[in-house]
């Protein structure tokens, strides 16, 4: 039975990569449902998500792999 689960992933992007325009993009791109997207504070990218999987840990993981594989090299999740 599939759930419906709603989180955000906030991660720490690199000194150098901060373009917020360029941060949605990826977000995006990732084709993950219907994401929010802030980038209002240096240095860091918060995306809300909603998800439906069997279970919340495979939502989240799912989600952070496919956001990992778009946004710049050496972004580190902080904060689920």
């Amino acid at each position: 039975m599939t759930d419906h689960f709603e989180f955000e992933l906030v991660f720490e992007i690199p000194e150098d990569k901060h373009d917020s325009s360029d941060l949605a993009n990826a977000v995006f791109e990732t084709g993950l449902f219907d994401p929010l997207v802030g980038t209002g504070a240096p240095g860091i990218l918060a995306v809300v998500l909603q998800a439906e999987d069997d279970d919340a840990k495979t939502a989240i993981l799912n989600a952070a792999q496919a956001l990992r594989k778009t946004l710049p090299e050496d972004t580190k999740l902080l904060e689920i």
